[in-house]
């Protein structure tokens, strides 16, 4: 007798959307001296794939001011208490057994500042089936911060 047999489980390599690709070269993600950073890229993949983050070709590793996640549907790397050697080229690689992908962003630190959060996200694409505009806010990248009233330095470039 013959036993059934399961199901193949769906394979994906992983995929970065293109939108957020673009979104990631065209603005550097900016936060001020003692802020936290929190990058979120979402991505798609089966099986899950491994993250490895990357500071200037030099892999990411977790310790006290930075910590990794993976999710089902995204990578975050948290960077708190930014210094400015924290400032750099950011390459995520994303790899499971049927293919890689990589996002590169720049990370800028910048001014003095008291510590407070900062957090940068990006987003894929609404459904089509929302309004134009909408999607165009879904797709750009999202820059929250909070700062000193009394400090004019730009946070967000």
């Amino acid at each position: 007798m013959l036993k059934p047999s399961l199901p193949p489980r769906p394979t994906d390599p992983p995929t970065i959307d293109p939108s957020v690709l673009e979104a990631l070269a065209a603005h550097a993600i900016t936060v001020k001296v003692g802020h936290t950073a929190h990058i979120k890229v979402p991505f798609r993949g089966k099986p899950l794939p491994k993250v490895t983050w990357y500071k200037d070709g030099m892999e990411v590793t977790e310790e006290e001011r930075v910590s990794m996640e993976r999710g089902e549907d995204q990578a975050l790397l948290t960077i708190s208490n930014c210094v400015r050697e924290d400032s750099g080229l950011i390459l995520l690689k994303l790899k499971n057994d049927h293919g890689s992908a990589t996002a590169t962003l720049h990370l800028s630190v910048l001014g003095k500042g008291r510590a407070s959060p900062g957090w940068a996200e990006l987003r894929a694409p609404a459904a089509q089936t929302q309004g134009r505009r909408q999607a165009e806010e879904e797709a750009r990248v999202c820059l929250l911060y909070t700062s000193d009233a009394a400090d004019d330095t730009p946070c967000v470039d």
